[in-house]
């Protein structure tokens, strides 16, 4: 099943940057991160704290832990 992580593709929408730029930042493909923001691939730990400093918000706001 797909699973869109709405809050993360609200979050670099409102960020002003494009997920071309993004991904620069947090060292990834724009590829990897779509596929993140999509739901095809879950993020490497490291990408998600990444990615919540690059968007100025902590790591649980878009990845809760699971369990």
């Amino acid at each position: 099943m797909l699973i869109i992580n709405s809050k993360l593709k609200d979050l670099v929408k409102k960020s002003g940057k494009t997920q071309g730029e993004i991904a620069i930042e947090v060292g990834i493909s724009e590829a990897r991160l779509s596929r993140i923001i999509h739901g095809y691939t879950k993020p490497r730990k490291s990408e998600e704290e990444a990615l919540a400093k690059v968007l100025g918000i902590l790591t649980v706001e878009i990845f809760p832990p699971q369990g």
